[in-house]
């Protein structure tokens, strides 16, 4: 067998040999019925054209470097990209995944790549992950989805998932380009404020309803109170609030004292230098009236 092929090769060989020597002897045979201007202009013409292929050479040179330097950088920035790329298929398989995406998975890429991304789903992620899946592959904009996860360690996260359908030459959508964020940090955060919310919240409702117990506490005393801001220079404090007895004891309603001075309850027979009595609790100005 060996033999033969041996015996082929050269007879193919020969072969060429002998087109080639025919070509060179047939243009040769061209070549003396030419002239000598005729043979010069053909001369002038090779070197030109060796020349324009030196050009084309250089420059196809020129160009495959930049290619390369292109493809480096892009190798990088996919590599390297703060985020997780996965190329995944229709039925959920993984086909490509960048290195940020093994590192956030803390697993190797070539354990990492066909397999299915449901081996690192909880099983209560099944369900949304294939309703996601379904959507990307039936819609050709970007599609976004928040589920839990697994590492190949068992860590459970929180990622975010944006996939775009990518179709063959077909148009037929055949996989998807996806990136992963982890987002867990993020989730926890906003628990917090959630949390801090509530508990804000909660101590507000407890003041203000201390406060409306106060207030009724005070609405309902037999002694007459007024209730001023903390502004006792001239021209004096404004009362904020007024309680029933005080409306009894003056004769005035609680909106005509609300907003005026407590100079409204001065008498005739009391001296402009006499003050009523008064407490200042927590910036606030309390007039008693007896």
């Amino acid at each position: 067998m060996a033999d033969k092929r041996t015996s082929h090769d050269s007879h193919s060989k020969r072969t060429l040999r002998q087109r080639a020597e025919e070509l060179v002897t047939a243009s040769f045979t061209d070549i003396r019925r030419h002239s000598t201007e005729e043979l010069q202009r053909l001369v002038h013409e090779f070197q030109v054209h060796q020349i324009e292929l030196e050009l084309q050479n250089e420059e196809l040179r020129r160009t495959q470097f930049e290619l390369a330097e292109a493809r480096d950088r892009y190798s990088d920035l996919y590599e390297f990209a703060p985020v997780g790329y996965l190329t995944i298929q229709k039925n959920g398989q993984i086909l490509e995944a960048n290195l940020t995406a093994t590192t956030l998975l803390c697993i190797e890429r070539g354990k990492l790549l066909n397999r299915k991304f449901t081996d690192f789903l909880p099983p209560e992620s099944y369900e949304v992950w294939q309703m996601y899946l379904r959507d990307v592959f039936r819609n050709q904009g970007l599609q976004r989805c928040e589920l839990d996860m697994l590492t190949a360690e068992g860590t459970r996260m929180t990622i975010r998932l944006e996939s775009l359908v990518a179709c063959d030459t077909d148009g037929v959508p055949v996989w998807c380009r996806t990136t992963i964020i982890d987002v867990s940090q993020q989730k926890a955060a906003e628990f917090e404020v959630r949390q801090l919310n509530a508990t804000l919240e909660q101590r507000v409702a407890e003041q203000t309803n201390q406060i409306r117990l106060l207030a009724e506490a005070i609405s309902h005393l037999g002694e007459g109170v007024l209730i001023t801001d903390s502004q006792l220079e001239p021209p004096g404090p404004t009362i904020l609030f007024a309680n029933d007895a005080i409306c009894q004891i003056s004769g005035y309603g609680r909106v005509e004292l609300v907003g005026k001075t407590p100079r409204i309850l001065q008498g005739s027979d009391r001296s402009p230098g006499v003050k009523p009595n008064q407490d200042v609790y927590a910036g606030q100005a309390f007039l008693r009236i007896n």
